[in-house]
């Protein structure tokens, strides 16, 4: 009996191992967005404000956020499989007119872009990935003051990502 139950615990214990790395792998992307204010650390030393988006949670708005009001600027971690692509916009409802940064991920590993204003403007620009940094891809697009003030994020299909390669 005690053998029974043994090798029963153990095969739930397996299937329950299997199941968990299934549903791992099969993950969507999501986006932090963080504000930071350079002048307020805090408690934990580089407070920022967060927000998450899931894959597919499109925000053509952010005024119905305090980050929009808040002084500071954006960076942003994109976790995720390779392929996954993002836009931040600095127009609200997708407009490009206000600059624009669209994200390609080249691998799994997360990706943290600690200024969104640091590429060159108007081309595709490879980033290698750097030791827990994954690799990616932007193509940025200028405006004054863009890393202050991302309005929309959309999350990119084949159709809506502002420029191709």
């Amino acid at each position: 009996m005690k053998r029974i139950v043994l090798s029963l615990c153990f095969s739930i214990f397996i299937l329950g191992a299997v199941w968990g790395q299934a549903s791992a792998d099969r993950q969507g992307a999501e986006l932090l967005l963080w504000k930071k204010d350079p002048y307020f650390t805090g408690q934990c030393g580089h407070c920022a404000e967060l927000l998450s988006l899931n894959e597919k949670e499109d925000k053509a708005d952010f005024s119905g956020y305090n980050l929009d009001y808040q002084s500071g600027y954006y960076f942003a971690d994109l976790t995720g499989p390779a392929g996954t692509e993002v836009a931040l916009f600095g127009g609200r409802d997708f407009r490009a007119d206000r600059g624009f940064l669209a994200i390609v991920k080249k691998d799994d590993l997360p990706v943290r872009i600690a200024d969104i204003e640091a590429f060159p403007p108007d081309a595709w620009v490879e980033v290698p990935g750097q030791g827990k940094n994954g690799a990616y891809r932007v193509f940025y697009r200028p405006y004054s003051g863009f890393k202050h003030n991302v309005a929309s994020i959309g999350w990119a299909t084949p159709d809506n990502l502002p420029v191709r390669n």
